[in-house]
């Protein structure tokens, strides 16, 4: 099956959600946030369709010039195959093409894999937020926020 990466539609509510699961666990949206997020209507999502959902991203409107990434999530069995990065670069693509000029996230401190594709990808850190995750998991509670000019 050929891959795609299209704007999420309602029948992909739950693939979405069990994406997050499969990623994030314990640390994972609950499925009213991400109904919510998905649902926001200053927001962009995106999947990758393999003819099963293997990953997905959203960013929601922060103000006139920034968007906030808000989850970048891929099966982990499709981890480490650079999907991670084509969903971060389209995403940044399309916030682009709507005229913001910043892209913002925040990601756990110790989730250095996810810091790593940040940087590699023109993120800079920008600020350390304690106790920003309500739950604790291995990548801990803290986090790091980071920004990237789009242009």
């Amino acid at each position: 099956m050929q891959l795609k990466i299209r704007e999420f539609n309602e029948n992909d509510i739950d693939k979405i959600y069990n994406v997050e699961l499969l990623s994030f666990g314990i640390g994972a949206y609950t499925y009213d946030m991400i109904i919510e997020m998905l649902h926001d209507k200053n927001s962009i999502t995106i999947v990758i369709d393999n003819g099963n959902i293997i990953g997905y991203a959203t960013a929601i409107r922060l103000n006139n010039y920034s968007m906030d990434i808000e989850s970048i999530a891929v099966i982990p069995e499709f981890q480490g195959h650079g999907y991670g990065k084509i969903l971060l670069n389209e995403l940044e693509r399309r916030m682009k093409s709507l005229g913001y000029m910043y892209s913002v996230l925040e990601v756990r401190s110790k989730n250095y894999k996810a810091i790593a594709l940040y940087k590699n990808n023109g993120y800079k850190p920008v600020e350390y937020i304690k106790n920003y995750y309500e739950i604790d998991d291995s990548n801990g509670k803290d986090a790091l926020r980071m920004i990237k000019s789009l242009h």
